[in-house]
C-alpha cells in the first residue's frame, strides 16, 4: 500500500531572483525537510508570463517534470510572491469593529492603495501580536490581483498539485524565523532580505512584526553599496520606530539572500558588525539523504522563504 503524503507540503518562492523549492514533512509537531532545490533553471518563470495565455500551462508542466524527476511526492503547495507582484500594508484597527465592519474598512483601505478597481484584487489580513511598546492593535493587509491567483491555480492543476496558500515573501520569511528562533519581546531585531534588485528590512520586537522597509537597487549595485545601504537603513529605521532610549542599534540583525549569486557571509564579514546569518535549518531536521549534501557552516539562507511556506 502506498503511504499517504498528507503530512508533506511543498513551498516555492515565486517572483524572487531565483526560485527555490522545499518539501517538508510534519510529524509529532516537528518538521523534517525531505527536498531542497534551486529550480531557477528548470522553471522559466517571469512576471511577464502572468499575462500570457499559455503561461500557467507551461510553468505547470515544467514544475510537474521537476517533481517527477526528483521523486517529490507532496501534493499540497504553498507559494510566496515578491512584493513587486503583491501588496502588503500595515494599518491600525479598532477591536470594537464587527467582522463585517472590519471587512468594509479594509476594502476602503485597500482601494486607497491600489491604482485600479478594488474588485480586481483579492486580499486577506493577518492580525499582529501586540508588542509591549505598541499603543494600538495593528494588522497586515495582504493582497494581489485576482488574475495572479488564477495563474497559480491553473499552474498547480497542470503540475498535479493542489494550491493551498498564496503568501508574500515577507510573511514566508517571518514564519521561517518564528520556527527557528525565539526572542524576548523587548529585544529589537531586524531581518534583512538581500536580493539582486532589492533590499527588504523587517523590524521586529521579539518575534512580533512592527514594520518593514523596501529599497530598490539600481542595476549593477556593488557589494560595498549594498552594505552602506543596509547600515543606513538600519540606523534610520531604529530611529523612526523609536526602538530605544538607552541604545542606538538593533540587538540582533539577521541577513538572508534570495539569489545564489550573492555572498551573504562575505557581506557580514565586511560589515564589521555583529550581524548573523539567517539559518533556515536552525531548528529543522533534514532527511538523512540531505544531511550529506548540506554544509551546515555555509550559507543556506536562500531557502528561508520556501522553508517558511513548507512548514507554515
Amino acid at each position: 500500500m502506498v503511504k499517504a503524503e498528507k503530512n508533506k507540503k511543498l513551498g516555492i518562492s515565486f517572483g524572487s531572483e531565483d526560485l527555490f523549492l522545499v518539501e517538508a514533512e510534519e510529524a509529532a509537531n516537528n518538521y523534517k525537510v525531505t527536498a531542497l532545490l534551486n529550480i531557477t533553471g528548470d522553471i522559466p518563470f517571469s512576471t511577464d508570463l502572468l499575462t500570457q495565455e499559455s503561461g500557467a500551462e507551461m510553468v505547470g508542466n515544467e514544475l510537474k517534470s521537476v517533481l517527477k524527476k526528483n521523486t517529490i511526492t507532496a501534493k499540497h503547495l504553498a507559494i510566496s510572491l515578491d512584493l513587486t507582484i503583491g501588496n502588503i500594508i500595515k494599518i491600525p484597527y479598532s477591536k470594537i469593529l464587527s467582522d463585517k465592519e472590519l471587512a468594509n474598512h479594509l476594502t476602503w483601505e485597500y482601494q486607497q492603495y491600489v491604482d485600479d478597481d478594488v474588485s480586481q484584487f483579492v486580499f486577506d489580513y493577518y492580525k499582529l501580536a501586540k508588542a509591549p511598546s505598541m499603543r494600538y492593535s495593528e494588522l497586515l493587509l495582504v493582497g494581489t490581483r485576482k488574475k495572479v491567483i488564477s495563474f497559480f491555480q491553473e499552474m498547480s492543476r497542470h503540475a498535479g498539485v493542489e494550491l493551498m496558500r498564496v503568501s508574500l515573501d515577507l510573511i514566508s520569511a517571518l514564519n521561517a524565523f518564528d520556527i527557528n528562533y525565539k526572542f524576548h519581546p523587548k529585544e529589537k531585531i531586524a531581518l534583512v532580505e538581500i536580493g539582486l534588485h532589492k533590499i527588504v528590512i523587517t523590524v521586529l520586537e521579539g518575534n512580533n512584526l512592527i514594520g518593514y522597509h523596501y529599497t530598490i537597487l539600481d542595476e549593477g549595485t556593488q557589494s560595498d553599496d549594498i552594505l552602506s545601504l543596509i547600515k543606513l537603513n538600519l540606523k534610520t529605521l531604529f530611529t523612526d520606530y523609536e526602538l530605544g532610549t538607552d541604545k542606538s542599534d538593533f540587538d540582533y540583525v539577521f541577513l538572508y539572500r534570495t539569489s545564489i549569486q550573492l555572498k551573504t557571509l562575505e557581506l557580514i564579514k565586511a560589515s564589521e558588525q555583529n550581524w548573523k546569518l539567517f539559518n533556515p535549518f536552525e531548528q529543522i531536521r533534514l532527511d538523512t539523504e540531505l544531511q550529506d549534501k548540506i554544509d551546515y557552516t555555509g550559507d543556506n539562507s536562500e531557502f528561508v522563504e520556501a522553508l517558511g511556506l513548507a512548514v507554515g
